[in-house]
């Protein structure tokens, strides 16, 4: 189908008789039996997909993100089962709606990195970063995650690899895992060598 209201970067000559995009229309299993097709826009956006037992989604988009990200996904066609996403102004999910009503949403920092969310119980979470300072080597790249009390602080080293998790209540440290790497031939940064037990 035209993809109505696209990204003004397609190219209107390359329509969805285009078959050279490359996008997978179809993908099977190893026995051919479990296939799913997907057809596309012709902006290259998903639109629906089905499989071989009968099931299928319809997938719509919407001017909030040029018409470039799913807004409404229906199971079967059943529009009364549709869940719908809206999005920041940096494309990351914003809010989603499930069929009956209840919603979730996050905000971003002004890096982009989430500041809160919220589900649909009510329950909010709060995350925190720190960053080690290599001019006065102090403090440590970590991220928390704090909710009703509870937090959980994930704390990596200068390659973005987890070295530690500890969960807490309060100011009681209930937990700590600590992990290590060692020089691995196959992978720049190394592998996971030893974790800790709780």
């Amino acid at each position: 189908m035209t993809a109505t209201g696209a990204t003004s970067n397609h190219d209107a000559n390359y329509g969805t008789s285009f078959v050279y995009r490359g996008n997978p229309t179809t993908a099977s299993g190893l026995n051919g039996a479990d296939s799913v097709y997907t057809a596309f826009d012709s902006a290259g956006v998903p639109t629906s997909a089905a499989d071989a037992n009968g099931h299928s989604v319809s997938i719509s988009t919407g001017p909030s993100t040029n018409y470039s990200l799913p807004s409404t996904i229906s199971p079967n066609g059943n529009g009364s089962m549709a869940s719908s996403a809206s999005y920041a102004s940096s494309w990351a999910p914003a809010m989603l709606t499930g069929p009956n009503g209840d919603s979730g949403n996050t905000t971003y920092d002004s890096y982009g990195r989430p500041y809160q969310t919220t589900i649909p119980d009510g329950a909010v979470t709060a995350y925190t970063y720190t960053y080690y300072n290599p001019v006065a080597h102090t403090g440590a790249n970590t991220q928390t995650a704090t909710v009703d009390g509870r937090w959980q602080t994930t704390t990596l080293d200068g390659f973005g690899r987890t070295i530690q998790v500890q969960k807490g209540n309060g100011s009681t440290v209930v937990s700590t895992v600590q992990t290590q790497y060692a020089p691995c031939a196959c992978s720049p940064l190394g592998k996971m060598s030893a974790v800790s037990q709780p």
